[in-house]
């Protein structure tokens, strides 16, 4: 027997720890487990190959350590994650993954959706009761209101008409403001203007209501 075990390797103790009932004593809460990956994190420089800490003792040291560092460069911490997540391939990624959740998930985001309606009604209505109110505050007189519904009736198949400056932002309700944008685009797009969006994903993405109507009435042409 002690020629045998003297020929297993550490990652050989490790593996058959359970068979062999080894255990370890955690360094921090003096318990003793069984010295498996199940008790302590993997640790080949470790008796038994693995960690002096129990596991829940490291994961403990861990998320106090990473609170304080948060707290400590919370500033730093947040600025390097807005310019990552303003980078052009970052929003190409996202905008990426997002389609492709869609559409793995169609019928699960139908539920979802229609569930938090169910639960939301009265805040779902009160923002729609505020949106409207926005768009006909700042809709100015000289909008052309039947060119407006109709880009609206002709958007294609899977588009939203989109504010190119956001209402929010102090957009016009008005035509020359108007454009036709990949649903799961606007969706990404909020209430950013062009250049908080990325004017480059813009332009391969957005498609001009003028090149969608058939504007037979010259008048339209000159409203835009």
């Amino acid at each position: 027997m002690t020629l045998i075990v003297s020929f297993i390797t550490r990652f050989e103790v490790f593996s058959i720890g359970y068979i062999m009932n080894y255990t370890k004593q955690c360094s921090i809460c003096q318990e003793v487990f069984p010295a498996t990956t199940e008790f302590f994190h993997k640790d080949n420089r470790g008796k038994y190959g693995v960690k002096a800490r129990c596991k829940e003792c490291h994961n403990r040291k861990n998320r106090q350590h990473n609170k304080l560092y948060y707290q400590q460069n919370r500033n730093k911490i947040l600025n390097r994650q807005i310019l990552h997540n303003q980078s052009p391939e970052r929003k190409l990624k996202k905008a990426e993954y997002d389609k492709k959740y869609r559409k793995d998930n169609a019928e699960h985001i139908k539920q979802r959706t229609a569930k938090y309606y169910q639960n939301n009604k009265a805040v779902i209505t009160a923002n729609l009761v505020k949106r409207k109110t926005r768009r006909s505050d700042q809709t100015p007189n000289y909008a052309n209101v039947d060119l407006m519904n109709r880009i609206y009736k002709e958007c294609p198949d899977g588009y939203h008409v989109d504010h190119m400056t956001p209402l929010a932002a102090g957009g016009l309700h008005h035509e020359s403001n108007l454009c036709y944008l990949p649903a799961e685009v606007n969706l990404s797009k909020g209430t950013k203007t062009i250049d908080e969006f990325g004017q480059e994903q813009f332009s391969q993405q957005v498609i001009y209501w003028q090149d969608v109507l058939t504007c037979c009435d010259n008048s339209f042409t000159e409203s835009a």
